[in-house]
């Protein structure tokens, strides 16, 4: 059902290559010099060095948000990455990062089972930080089961904005939804032009709210969309937004077809925000 609405659960290789990128692009300014880690405990190592960089200049981890998170994939790494940096680096208890994760590790998904899977995903992320230790508090992960395009207000701004986005053309939804996501886009000045506004996906007004509500001035946003809207007069809007900002890279996983079943155009957009 959620592959009808344009959503697919993103593979932990292309997570883990988002995140890397990102914490790269948010800690020292620009992404990786090379495409691919030389290996997976390689780009592990090097994620818990870039959170001890983030920590030591700023004196906290960097916040994040998985803006469309579903089972919480995104939010799930990045937690298993701050439980190795405490682990390796020593520079928090466990009920002391676990408390930092619940204040500046968010999701938000527009549907109730999508929004309980991740809340669980996170408690046992925490259960694993904790081990035998316990919170004086029982946690409550901030996972929001909202429309993030009605979203009022925000919850706040992150430094790291990362995710998969929903992608679906607007013609295929009901009419009352495909409306309001088409008003949302006009509000965010991302609607296409004229006919064009009946082929816009999905993703491009996702996008801009991701971008200009929830992130951090000099933040990061590392999200999947699909590359048609990169050419065509219906991501032209979309387009002309992404070049008031530092955009880093875009990646096309078009060839490599990471989603098992699924004949679509996946791409990556790395940015900071202005």
């Amino acid at each position: 059902a959620r592959r009808e609405l344009g959503e697919f659960y993103t593979p932990g290789w292309v997570v883990k290559l988002m995140l890397w990128r990102a914490l790269h692009l948010l800690v020292r300014g620009k992404p990786p010099d090379e495409a691919l880690p030389r290996s997976g405990a390689a780009a592990d190592r090097e994620v818990v060095e870039l959170i001890d960089e983030h920590y030591r200049s700023r004196g906290t981890i960097p916040s994040f948000v998985d803006p469309t998170c579903g089972s919480f994939a995104f939010g799930v790494q990045y937690i298993d990455a701050l439980i190795r940096w405490r682990r390796e680096r020593g520079r928090m208890s466990p009920e002391e990062l676990a408390e930092e994760v619940l204040a500046k590790v968010a999701g938000i998904d527009i549907s109730p089972v999508a929004a309980a899977t991740a809340k669980a995903s996170y408690l046992l992320q925490l259960y694993r930080l904790l081990g035998g230790a316990r919170l004086p508090r029982r946690p409550d992960p901030p996972i929001l089961n909202a429309d993030l395009l009605s979203l009022e207000p925000p919850p706040r701004r992150f430094d790291l904005v990362a995710g998969n986005l929903p992608w679906i053309n607007v013609s295929a939804l009901p009419p009352g939804r495909r409306e309001a996501v088409k008003d949302a886009a006009r509000r965010l000045g991302v609607l296409p032009p004229g006919p064009a506004a009946n082929k816009m996906d999905v993703s491009i007004p996702l996008f801009a709210v991701a971008l200009t509500r929830l992130t951090d001035s000099g933040g990061v946003v590392a999200l999947m969309v699909p590359v048609s809207i990169f050419r065509g007069v219906h991501g032209a809007k979309w387009r002309g937004l992404l070049a008031q900002h530092e955009l880093a890279e875009v990646w096309d996983l078009t060839g490599v077809k990471p989603f098992e079943d699924a004949d679509n155009q996946p791409g990556i957009v790395l940015l900071r925000r202005r």
